[in-house]
């Protein structure tokens, strides 16, 4: 893990759903929602469900983690589709080809299953297959047998995603081994907790999703957080500035994480964000209110801003877009946006500087990324990134806490000087 993702400047959170969201009994634990919940509305994390469960079917974990209103998203199937929870627009789809489908069924004989996974159904030569049922049930999906047309292989009407072959580990190694001398699909074999060999387009995987995501949101490696549980996310934590294990993961995932959290069943992500996230920084002199006590008959208090968190390197606080804050047409002002900036830096300067010593604003530059109107308040978050004798440097992103969307990023430098 970097020295930036130390200083807090996590800004998206990717979790896989097996056995890190979802616990033994199928569902979030209470500890693990309301961290979530929080991390979204008040340290302005996005987050994104990463499966291998058709999209759909991850529709209502979605609201139930309020994606939608904190602008989340769902990577499906592996990696090969990624969805706006916001718009509810699809951003990414890579379907197995109807040539690659038909190539798959001509592989397969009685001494194995395929399965075909789209999104209104599963499609199998063996509709009684007790892993296919195994997962028609998990996924509420129906079964449909698989149809042949004068003896040549149909595809189904709608898109696939992903296939599985289940058959015995022995069989599955030597069709895995002739599928990677192909060259044309990405095949993963599998042996526990059943042996199968899982199958999506070239190049598909949840890493590439991933990438595809921050790419779109310009981010970096050290903005990620990502949880994983198994082997096929072991290139997913690899990735993430902050790699986390979950405990019931196995050994090859552990080695290569930043953190091993505790199990699903133990509320492993409230866990993990407790210690990673909430208790990150170390005190400072001062709380909230000592600095908010502060801003009365000043700029700061004319605009309403607040303070609502102060650590080592860390600041966080609010204002509103109203009559003080809003440019003619309703819209958030820029000038608001850099004021606000400053004020948590210098919150921020004030609380790591040493005895005797002010800080004094030097430099202040902002890039506005979207707007805000009248009735919404934005969140401020404030990490240093250079903390020098004589100077200060802090990166301030503003969010809206009614969308959750990016409103401006901001560079602050501010001078650190002896008292006279």
């Amino acid at each position: 893990m970097t020295d930036q993702a130390k200083s807090g400047g996590y800004k998206f959170l990717a979790i896989k759903d097996r056995d890190c969201l979802l616990g033994s009994n199928g569902q979030i634990a209470l500890e693990d929602r309301e961290a979530l919940l929080e991390v979204q509305e008040e340290y302005a994390l996005r987050v994104a469900i990463a499966s291998e469960a058709p999209m759909t079917s991850l529709l209502k974990l979605s609201e139930q983690l309020q994606l939608p209103r904190n602008s989340g998203y769902i990577i499906s199937h592996l990696g090969a589709r990624v969805h706006n929870c916001r718009t509810g627009r699809e951003l990414a789809s890579r379907p197995l080809r109807p040539a690659e489908l038909t190539r798959l069924y001509e592989l397969v004989n009685s001494d194995y299953t395929l399965a075909l996974i789209g999104e209104k159904a599963l499609y199998a030569t063996k509709t009684h297959q007790p892993r296919v049922l195994q997962l028609a049930k998990l996924w509420g999906m129906p079964i449909l047998e698989l149809a042949e047309a004068d003896e040549s292989f149909q595809a189904p009407s709608e898109p696939i995603f992903r296939a599985l072959i289940l058959a015995r580990q022995d069989r599955l190694e030597k069709l895995s081994e002739r599928l990677k001398a192909e060259q044309t699909l990405t095949a993963t074999l599998y042996d526990e907790p059943m042996n199968e060999l899982s199958i999506v387009a070239s190049g598909v995987s949840l890493r590439g999703a991933l990438d595809f995501i921050l790419d779109r949101l310009d981010l970096n490696q050290q903005n990620i957080i990502a949880v994983g549980t198994t082997l096929e996310d072991v290139a997913m934590v690899q990735r993430a500035g902050l790699g986390v294990a979950m405990a019931n993961a196995p050994e090859p995932l552990k080695s290569c994480a930043d953190y091993i959290t505790t199990s699903c069943d133990a509320a492993g992500l409230a866990h993990m964000i407790t210690k990673q996230i909430k208790l990150r920084y170390d005190g400072v002199p001062f709380d909230p209110e000592d600095a908010n006590a502060i801003m009365p008959n000043t700029l700061m208090g004319a605009l309403g801003m607040r303070c609502t968190e102060i650590a080592q390197g860390y600041v966080t606080g609010t204002m509103p877009v109203d009559s003080r804050t809003r440019q003619p047409m309703g819209i958030l002002h820029g000038g608001a946006s850099l004021a606000f900036a400053e004020t948590l830096a210098g919150l921020g300067s004030v609380a790591i500087a040493n005895e005797g010593e002010i800080q004094v604003g030097m430099q202040v530059s902002g890039y506005h990324v979207s707007s805000t109107v009248v009735g919404d308040t934005v969140r401020g978050v404030a990490t240093i990134l250079h903390k020098g004798r004589s100077t200060h440097v802090w990166n301030v992103d503003i969010y809206s806490t009614q969308s959750g969307k990016l409103i401006s990023t901001c560079r602050v430098i501010n001078s650190i000087l002896k008292q006279r």
